[in-house]
């Protein structure tokens, strides 16, 4: 891991909020240490089921966002996309596929487009792969990828075919890693699925360094996200622990 990309910040005990985070507390990874550096990517199961949840984090997102610039302040870079275009939200009307192919400057070969032939619609982990790898990132900034779905992370197609799964999830993992990208992800808990596909939700942000975060259904709402998404901006350089993410 660079030191000029990544904050190499040890505390000394763990910080309640992020506006507890002094300019003494942070080290540059692109910006100052004061304003670091963010690009963030906001990525939605573009499912039927996810509909709802997408129009919440659209009521959210202006809020969020200002929210956290004024807790934790950044040169924050945030774009939004699902992983088709079926989303009922003009936040997530456009693909991350559609955009990375618009940017491609050599022929590349996506996760997304080989092997595994799922619901595209619900396939985050090849997404996730293919955005660390072939997103615009910003030289130096810290790069941090939030994935929000209610299914399996290789699509619900087969269902729950754990092998397939954990070796694309394995391969996000790896691609989020040679990148430098912290993966955030929030799975919500409505369709009885196996525990095994949380822990694969839990592997995927923490092999990452990202955060991983659980809830159910009745729990989601605009004012769920407004709290939520400041919280992964805030903690996608490591700038702050926050103890009530959990």
């Amino acid at each position: 891991m660079s030191k000029y990309k990544y904050f190499l910040l040890i505390l000394l005990f763990s910080l309640s909020a992020c506006d507890d985070c002094g300019p003494g507390d942070l080290m540059p990874c692109g910006g100052s240490n004061t304003t670091p550096m963010i690009d963030l990517v906001v990525i939605i199961d573009s499912s039927g089921s996810m509909g709802p949840i997408s129009v919440a984090i659209s009521d959210a997102a202006e809020s969020a966002v200002a929210k956290a610039l004024t807790t934790c302040n950044s040169d924050l870079q945030i774009k939004y996309f699902g992983l088709t275009t079926q989303s009922p939200s003009p936040l997530f009307a456009n693909s991350f596929l559609a955009y990375l192919q618009g940017i491609e400057t050599a022929p590349v070969t996506y996760a997304s487009l080989t092997g595994h032939t799922g619901l595209a619609s619900e396939q985050g982990a090849n997404a996730i792969e293919d955005l660390s790898n072939y997103y615009d990132w910003r030289e130096d900034a810290c790069k941090a990828i939030f994935y929000i779905s209610d299914e399996e992370l290789d699509s619900s197609t087969p269902r729950q075919d754990f092998a397939n799964e954990l070796a694309v999830t394995n391969s996000a993992i790896l691609a989020a890693q040679n990148n430098e990208v912290a993966v955030f992800s929030h799975f919500i808990s409505s369709l009885g699925l196996d525990p095994q596909i949380v822990d694969m939700y839990e592997m995927l942000s923490e092999e990452t360094g990202g955060i991983h975060k659980a809830s159910d259904l009745n729990e989601v709402s605009p004012e769920f996200y407004e709290d939520l998404i400041p919280e992964v901006i805030c903690n996608s350089c490591s700038a702050c622990t926050l103890n009530n993410f959990f």
